[in-house]
């Protein structure tokens, strides 16, 4: 099981001895290297630090949060990181849901090759590379939060969307699709049927994911969101645009 640890936590974990072939990255490094650059792109500190590990601490799983210009969503870095050589360094931009602090990781993970000479230039120049395109990751989390809440679902819509997650992405476990499931229905906060709130049941559902691949299934949930429904709705919405004169005239989707 995942366990949620703070800063100095991670500096307990035992850092595997470096090897002609294997240089490790330790975890504090990695966040440090990360809050750093975060800190100077945007001019002020991170408002939120939050770091999950496995039972021995040898994967961690992590995002750090700033704040933005929109008070309901905030510019979020997710990261990941072994000692046991099971995943390279991995970092993705995106957005944060203020109200409920559920993900949005926006594109491919930028990925590292693994633990080997000149990992530590080569890290540099993967968080550079982050955070020169996390602000356009940022602002297109929130035009598809946008699109999505405007977008209806119904419970047979819903159903669909939840199973092909599960069934064929494998974006959620069981566990998981049962807690999406309880959060279309029951969730105090996304009480709207649309597919904003169908998607943020799964990501208030993928909080348990493990930190082996947590940074996979957020990422890959937002892509198969818009491959499934997101995208064509846009097309639609824009072919409206250029054939309505307002928004209000163009009719909703019929998915």
């Amino acid at each position: 099981m995942a366990k949620v640890v703070d800063f100095s936590e991670l500096g307990l974990i035992k850092v595997p001895e470096k090897t002609e072939t294997y240089v490790p990255v330790s975890h504090q490094e990695l966040v440090t290297k990360i809050t750093e650059a975060g800190n100077q792109h945007y001019g002020r500190e991170a408002s939120q630090h939050n770091y999950e590990v496995n039972q021995r601490g040898q994967q961690l799983f992590g995002s750090l949060v700033w704040d933005g210009d929109n008070n309901s969503m905030t510019k979020s870095i997710g990261f990941r990181n072994s000692y046991d050589k099971t995943l390279p360094v991995g970092v993705c931009g995106g957005a944060q849901v203020t109200v409920c602090s559920n993900l949005m990781f926006v594109g491919d993970i930028i990925k590292m090759r693994k633990h080997t000479q000149n990992v530590e230039e080569d890290l540099d120049k993967l968080i550079q590379k982050l955070f020169e395109d996390v602000d356009n990751r940022y602002e297109l989390a929130r035009e598809d939060a946008s699109f999505m809440s405007d977008i209806p679902f119904s419970d047979k819509q819903v159903a669909d969307y939840f199973g092909q997650l599960f069934v064929n992405e494998g974006v959620l476990n069981s566990p998981q699709l049962t807690r999406s499931t309880k959060e279309w229905f029951e969730s105090p906060v996304f009480t709207g049927r649309t597919l904003w709130s169908a998607y943020n049941a799964c990501t208030e559902a993928l909080k348990s994911a493990h930190p082996s691949n947590a940074l996979e299934k957020y990422t890959k949930l937002h892509t198969f969101t818009k491959e499934y429904v997101l995208d064509e709705y846009k097309q639609d919405f824009q072919s409206g645009i250029d054939s309505y004169d307002a928004y209000n005239d163009y009719p909703p989707l019929g998915y």
